[in-house]
């Protein structure tokens, strides 16, 4: 019976939490789908949080001139890859972290929260140590 109990449980937190990602990560394909190849280099098994949604070593990122792409590459065949350009990016830098909300560990060196223009109510934290190997694609030549 208690094993019963427990799968039922894992089974709607599993539904709640992909069904949550669904939901943020439509509304920014909607605005920010990708339309172009991704750059040659990239850095894959990345983490970043939506809201309280940690996305640990499941996250994709490459930058050009032109702005970030982003993929989950455990739930490609759920969700679209992004593309986002630099001008539809206002990255706030954020300190140390909250232990007592987030369970997170690469935070180290801070995080930077990513703020879409297109999309209000959804931003995406990231090391700050990503956000700087991202951004220096900005200005590389």
């Amino acid at each position: 019976m208690a094993g019963g109990i427990c799968a039922a449980v894992a089974v709607t937190v599993t539904w709640f939490v992909l069904t949550s990602l669904k939901k943020s990560w439509t509304r920014l394909a909607q605005a920010y789908r990708l339309s172009r190849p991704f750059p040659a280099e990239v850095y894959g098994f990345q983490s970043g949080q939506f809201g309280y949604l940690a996305l640990n070593n499941c996250l994709t990122f490459g930058a050009d001139r032109q702005g970030i792409y982003l993929q989950a590459w455990l739930l490609g065949w759920l969700i679209e890859s992004l593309f986002v350009p630099w001008t539809d990016i206002q990255a706030v830098p954020g300190g140390a972290l909250d232990r007592s909300k987030l369970h997170v560990r690469w935070w180290r060196g801070g995080f930077v929260e990513m703020n879409f223009a297109r999309v209000q109510g959804i931003s995406l934290k990231i090391s700050a140590q990503l956000w700087e190997r991202l951004n220096a694609k900005r200005t590389a030549a």
